[in-house]
């Protein structure tokens, strides 16, 4: 439904709270705009020391953060603020 919004805080050297920096330490919560078109499609968010993943109802999969042992899931190493 309308209105809904995610909200991130804490550790964020990696980009893996999804807020599009990868300010270090982040101790007020802000608004994780890059889910903000989608987020009534969420179906499941996990995260992990490092990096989060957002599962969406259609089975997309949206990763951000360390990516440095391959766990975004990508084809490459590098790290994201939004795969």
């Amino acid at each position: 439904g309308g209105g809904m919004e995610v909200w991130g805080w804490g550790h964020n050297l990696f980009g893996q709270l999804g807020l599009g920096h990868r300010q270090e330490k982040v101790i007020r919560p802000e608004q994780v705009h890059g889910l903000s078109g989608v987020v009534s499609d969420v179906r499941d968010m996990q995260c992990g020391m490092g990096h989060s993943m957002v599962l969406l109802y259609n089975g997309s999969v949206l990763a951000c953060g360390d990516n440095s042992e391959g766990q975004l899931g990508l084809s490459e190493w590098d790290s994201r603020l939004f795969a």
